[in-house]
């Protein structure tokens, strides 16, 4: 959601616009389809069609009648959904080492860079087995936006990104951009991506 993403003014903006597209959708297409009518149970043109004005009135009051000109704005009522921009954040990930395990990737929005890289705070994320070499990991429906992004290789498949005494990972692991932190993991805005209402791609290469 664009709350969870960090953004406050998306959801107002997003309803915003699907009211403008119901409106605007509603009034067309009960234009035209007030225009087609019901009769002796046969679908039958009441004028010219596109329209581009309503019926006249001497037609409109007839009640034997039955004009579909509520259909359209029944049909308009859904067209708002179609309104809501989202996007897709498409991960490049590289250096993986061996075909051992699975690997998973997170996603992060704006609204975690204080807790980054806190896996309770991904608003994605998404395992894959793994294969030596490359692999590509597609999240669509994600608002516009900056991300961060995390992966790791779990090769021993227990599930979690395994480390030493110290801290000191294990297994392979890896930020967006080949963001390296000192002492810790990176920052939230050295390992974040912009995307864009056309998307966006993250490259991470594992460390091991």
């Amino acid at each position: 959601t664009c709350y969870a993403a960090g953004d406050t003014k998306g959801p107002a903006r997003i309803a915003a616009v699907r009211l403008v597209f119901a409106a605007l959708g509603g009034l067309v297409l009960m234009i035209q389809l007030d225009r087609v009518a019901v009769i002796d149970g046969e679908l039958t043109r009441l004028g010219d069609l596109p329209a581009f004005w309503l019926l006249d009135s001497e037609i409109r009051q007839a009640g034997e009648i039955r004009r579909l000109g509520a259909v359209g704005l029944a049909l308009a009522a859904v067209m708002p959904a179609w309104a809501a921009t989202l996007t897709t954040l498409t991960v490049e990930l590289g250096a993986v080492r061996s075909d051992e395990g699975r690997i998973y990737v997170a996603v992060f929005p704006e609204s975690a860079s204080k807790t980054f890289p806190d896996a309770g705070d991904a608003i994605a994320g998404a395992w894959r087995i793994a294969s030596a070499g490359s692999r590509r990991f597609v999240f669509a429906e994600l608002p516009p936006g900056r991300y961060a992004v995390t992966a790791y290789h779990d090769e021993n498949g227990n599930g979690e990104l395994d480390a030493n005494m110290l801290g000191i990972p294990t297994e392979g692991y890896g930020f967006a951009n080949d963001a390296f932190g000192r002492m810790g993991p990176p920052s939230f805005g050295a390992a974040a991506v912009e995307v864009g209402e056309d998307g966006g791609t993250a490259d991470i290469s594992l460390s091991y």
